[in-house]
């Protein structure tokens, strides 16, 4: 049974990307991109400040995770 679904995912696959990849190229330019709203930029704004605020000072974030973190990395081998 799971190799028939391997088969049809496989198959569905390569149908996919032969239509996507190799299919006719229909350019639709009769529309015009206006700036982007507060609710489509503000998820990204937040997440870069995260980002950004996580590679300067990751410790912010391991101070939380510690206590599940440290046995890992123990087990590991690592650690300082």
């Amino acid at each position: 049974a799971a190799m028939f679904g391997i088969v049809i995912v496989a198959g569905y696959l390569l149908f996919a990307m032969q239509k996507t990849l190799f299919g006719p190229f229909e350019v639709e330019t009769d529309y015009e991109v206006g700036p982007a709203a507060f609710h489509d930029v503000a998820p990204l704004v937040v997440l870069i400040l995260l980002v950004v605020l996580l590679g300067v000072d990751p410790n912010i974030f391991y101070g939380m995770i510690q206590d599940a973190v440290g046995p890992v990395v123990d087990a590991a081998g690592g650690g300082a």
